[in-house]
């Protein structure tokens, strides 16, 4: 499995400073991970889910290994990083809306 494309939504909100959707394979796309700053200043990359009955959250999609999950979100945030002037990721497609790129 190789992430091959991630597609980010920028968002202007205290805690998510990104959506993020990722094209598995050139052939299956999750979408809805979202690039969260925690209060110690450190990025995380939380899973798609959604809130039922007011508070409870179910997951959409989700790695099952550990090994998945941080391959997910390194590829997630190098994406990010290029967003935000790094280097761009090897092997990696990353778009943007170009009226949110500025």
């Amino acid at each position: 499995m190789y992430i091959t494309r991630v597609q980010l939504h920028p968002h202007r909100n205290s805690a998510v400073l990104s959506f993020a959707d990722i094209v598995i394979d050139d052939e299956f796309v999750i979408k809805g991970l979202a690039i969260v700053k925690s209060q110690d200043g450190i990025l995380h990359v939380n899973m798609p889910c959604k809130t039922i009955k007011d508070r409870d959250r179910l997951d959409i999609a989700h790695p099952i290994t550990e090994d998945c999950r941080l391959y997910v979100q390194d590829m997630v945030l190098d994406a990010y990083d290029y967003f935000c002037g790094g280097p761009q990721p090897e092997n990696l497609k990353v778009t943007w809306p170009s009226n949110s790129a500025s």
